[in-house]
């Protein structure tokens, strides 16, 4: 595993260094904003929603709820978890709070366990 990861370093510095637009071509490459067309730019509607997608996602994989009872359906397991995403976007203290929580109980069954 050592001698792996100074090669994957020596060939990604390998990569880069043969990419660079001063060794692989004779003219350099300028860039020139003027012939850019000016439908090119974003609106806040874009913004907006671009930054809402990316929330989303990012708070959909961050939750982890409980494991679902057998007898809760799918509608019931993606409205929980909508609503605890939710809660993360809106107050996401109240997250660290619930893992909290779940761990000093972790904590209890662990040593109910042990002494048991």
């Amino acid at each position: 595993m050592m001698t792996l990861l100074p090669c994957a370093v020596l060939l990604c510095v390998l990569c880069v260094y043969a990419s660079l637009s001063g060794l692989n071509s004779t003219s350099p490459h300028i860039l020139d904003a003027s012939n850019c067309p000016s439908s090119n730019t974003r609106s806040l509607w874009d913004i907006i929603l671009s930054c809402g997608l990316t929330l989303f996602a990012c708070t959909w994989t961050a939750v982890h709820p409980n494991i679902p009872g057998m007898d809760e359906g799918k509608i019931a397991i993606t409205s929980r978890r909508l609503f605890i995403m939710v809660i993360a976007l809106i107050a996401p203290e109240l997250m660290i709070t619930w893992a909290t929580r779940q761990f000093f109980s972790a904590c209890e069954a662990a040593e109910d366990f042990s002494n048991g």
